[in-house]
């Protein structure tokens, strides 16, 4: 294998094998990490062209930190736009591949600037539309999944109601993810939790499912629907 590295801190490109790619730095996540959608983590990874590498061979993986004082690579299945979550990581560089820019998770104003079909500019950032689950693998925003995962994209302010298969009281927005991806009576793909009540609703549909019961919250009860990401 013949391998060409050209790169500086704030990109990496590299071209072997007819295969070319190239990674942008993104200084808003400098010496931090973010645990969001973090596909897997290296060790050992001698370069920062090697991990970029890693990620490029991943088809779930666009973006990825790696620290340069303990040679660890993570891989990310969306592009961290907004560092709520973050915590500090000294040394740590967070870059993007050349198509993570405008795509799920990252930063935006208006919906133009999210390019992947069905996602929109949500909360200052590009996610799947409500009713669409992300697959990492297809990246993209479809409508049914083959496999869940266990990751979910948030729709504050609107819900499905007469459709739980199960209700659970004075909960933890944790406790209520771990319930809906255990469950093995039926499918559970979608969720609502009560932000101000501590209330958990399990579900088997999504909007489009039924469209006739997906409504807004206008009294602002503090509910967030969740969809649940594909595997």
């Amino acid at each position: 294998m013949t391998l060409l590295l050209i790169g500086l801190w704030d990109t990496i490109t590299a071209d072997g094998d007819l295969r070319m790619f190239k990674s942008a730095q993104r200084v808003n996540l400098q010496n931090m990490t973010h645990p969001t959608r973090k596909l897997w983590t290296h060790d050992n990874v001698i370069t920062p062209f090697r991990c970029a590498e890693q990620c490029k061979n991943d088809e779930s993986c666009v973006s990825f930190f790696y620290n340069r004082d303990s040679l660890i690579c993570e891989g990310h299945s969306i592009t961290l736009g907004i560092t709520n979550g973050s915590t500090p990581a000294v040394g740590n560089r967070y870059y993007v591949d050349d198509n993570g820019q405008g795509y799920i998770g990252d930063v935006c104003t208006t919906n133009s600037e999210c390019y992947v079909s069905n996602s929109e500019c949500r909360n200052g950032a590009c996610w799947c539309a409500a009713g669409y689950s992300f697959w990492p693998r297809s990246r993209s925003c479809v409508v049914n999944c083959t496999t869940y995962g266990t990751d979910f994209t948030e729709v504050l302010d609107y819900f499905l109601i007469q459709n739980n298969e199960e209700s659970f009281l004075n909960v933890s927005y944790e406790s209520c993810i771990q319930s809906c991806i255990s469950v093995t009576l039926y499918a559970c793909v979608t969720f609502e939790y009560g932000w101000q009540s501590n209330e958990c609703f399990l579900q088997s549909v999504t909007k489009f499912d039924k469209p006739d019961k997906w409504y807004h919250d206008t009294l602002s009860r503090g509910f967030g629907h969740y969809q649940r990401d594909c595997l």
